[in-house]
């Protein structure tokens, strides 16, 4: 192979000839294209084609004569919606397992392509981006990271984002079956057989993996008193995760914090922090709102988002403080 040609030719990519129009692929849908196959769509995602007609015979007020008492209405409303919901929640999470799966077969493709690209002593990831435009840089290291750990592939029914959390938090742990370690260790191994609620399993696993990054702050919770929260839609990001980290510093209990955002249906409850805890939270608050600013100031097209009322409303209560600073 002439590697002085590759090297005169920039990333060496031109002097590989593929026949191949990047510009035909991509996110190209047309509106007219999405609309069309809504227009056509008889019901065959929810294979059910007969659900499908129900529905639209019900909407027409085909399926209900008016004579029919508003009591019975009612049930054969509420009849047809909890059936349509059951089988559209069920295939969303299909839909969404299925596109995972696509995503990994895609990684692997994308796998055997950086191998051949570097036998021709090319460089992989300027090639990519001359050959795969059509495919965002962050979208293709995802598919390709997925690919590699072949441990999470029994999961893809979990969606891409939580996958990509399973890889993350186990992404040091030694073995062939880091996720499965993970899930085991939270009895989190789905029977096939069972009929194991998916959207049940989907909150443990979320539960888990935040137990798992609360762990990496240095905080030890309670997987149940997690799992309570998720349930009410409440998971732990990294903001709480924090507050946890001040209290149990502070020799507070998180136990107690935990209970008390569950019996306020997950709202913010601070009353748990004390003076000094508090302090702590606002040089870290402050230290990330200089950072934010700085970042700000550096970017002329951000300032049209910024909320002048906000930025007003803080510059007031910074000036109270001040001046409490300045008499006490």
């Amino acid at each position: 192979m002439n590697t002085q040609n590759n090297q005169e030719s920039g990333n060496g990519a031109d002097n590989v000839n593929i026949n191949f129009d990047p510009s035909l692929y991509g996110d190209a849908s047309s509106v007219n294209e999405i609309t069309e196959i809504m227009s056509e769509d008889r019901g065959d995602l929810l294979d059910d084609d007969d659900l499908r007609l129900e529905v639209e015979y019900f909407l027409e007020s085909r399926a209900i004569n008016e004579s029919t008492p508003v009591r019975d209405r009612l049930t054969i409303g509420l009849n047809l919606l909890g059936r349509f919901f059951s089988q559209t929640n069920t295939r969303d999470h299909a839909v969404g397992g299925l596109f995972c799966q696509y995503a990994i077969e895609q990684g692997r493709i994308l796998i055997h392509l950086k191998v051949w690209v570097q036998s021709l002593d090319l460089k992989w990831e300027l090639w990519a981006a001359d050959h795969l435009k059509f495919m965002g840089e962050r979208t293709r290291q995802q598919y390709m990271l997925m690919a590699k750990r072949t441990d999470v592939w029994p999961y893809a029914f979990l969606g891409k984002e939580r996958l990509l959390l399973l890889i993350s938090a186990t992404r040091h742990t030694e073995g062939e079956d880091p996720a499965g370690t993970l899930l085991r260790e939270f009895n989190l191994i789905p029977d096939p057989t069972s009929e194991y609620s998916i959207s049940s399993f989907k909150a443990d696993v979320d539960a888990a993996l935040a137990v798992v990054r609360a762990r990496k702050a240095g905080v030890n919770v309670d997987y149940g008193k997690i799992r309570k929260l998720v349930e009410i839609g409440t998971e732990p990001d990294s903001r709480m995760i924090r507050d946890m980290a001040v209290i149990q510093k502070n020799g507070g209990s998180v136990d107690k914090y935990l209970d008390r955002r569950f019996m306020d249906q997950g709202e913010d409850d601070t009353d748990l922090l004390d003076p000094q805890m508090r302090i702590e939270h606002f040089v870290k608050l402050s230290s990330r709102i200089r950072s934010t600013i700085n970042v700000i100031l550096k970017h002329s097209d951000l300032a049209s988002k910024i909320d002048r009322e906000q930025v007003e409303t803080l510059e007031a209560k910074v000036a109270e403080l001040k001046a409490f600073i300045k008499t006490n």
